[in-house]
């Protein structure tokens, strides 16, 4: 299985005999990555915040990473097909985890952030090479974006030349989650993938229309 090209690994044979919970995670190091740019109490939370999404989106290439790998042999798909799942399914309760974190940043008012605001020059999310790249290996290309100004590559280039690499690599045609699934897909579309296919849908149909009864009625 091949990891994300950031990904660095350690031969353990090298490591320290003597190995902790605080070596091993290398909270000494991790701790002295909070470097704020003013006095302003916040500051800090936002840093933390910010990295420890730039943290999870590693781990959501990793996992993605992996599915792709396991993919992209069509024969092979059924038979890891519980471990793509796993993997999936994993991804998408980071995702959440993700999007529940907003509300740690929401306890900072847009007051508070502006005390410390201009200290971050240009900087904002939308540089993230790192979300672009699970973008791109979920299925998002260039092309699907709505154009305004320069493309996010040719914005940033010049600073991320490896992740441009990265992001041409992650787009190519035939490449991305989304075409590899729809490659399995195809592949599947017999008369009894069809069958189950539409059962599926019908019944998703009527669940929803009974919901919907229901609500009104009461």
């Amino acid at each position: 299985m091949s990891e994300p090209e950031n990904s660095v690994f350690v031969d353990k044979r090298s490591s320290d005999e003597h190995l902790d919970y605080d070596s091993y995670l290398k909270i000494d190091d991790l701790r002295r990555l909070q470097k704020c740019r003013s006095k302003e109490h916040d500051e800090h939370l936002f840093i933390v915040i910010h990295q420890v999404y730039e943290l999870w989106f590693k781990e959501l290439d990793v996992e993605i990473s992996s599915v792709l790998d396991m993919m992209k042999d069509l024969r092979q798909i059924d038979v890891m097909m519980l471990t793509i799942v796993s993997r999936l399914q994993r991804v998408t309760v980071i995702m959440k985890i993700l999007v529940d974190q907003i509300k740690v940043l929401e306890t900072m008012t847009p007051l508070d952030f502006l005390d410390f605001r201009h200290e971050l020059g240009t900087g904002t999310g939308f540089q993230s090479v790192q979300f672009r790249l699970i973008e791109a290996k979920l299925g998002i290309r260039q092309g699907d974006r709505v154009g305004h100004g320069k493309t996010y590559k040719e914005q940033y280039k010049p600073r991320h030349e490896d992740y441009g690499k990265q992001l041409n690599k992650a787009e190519e045609r035939g490449s991305t989650l989304f075409d590899l699934l729809e490659s399995w897909l195809e592949s599947r579309a017999d008369q009894t993938f069809w069958e189950k296919y539409c059962k599926g849908i019908d019944e998703f149909m009527k669940e929803e229309e009974e919901r919907e009864m229901a609500r009104k009625l009461f």
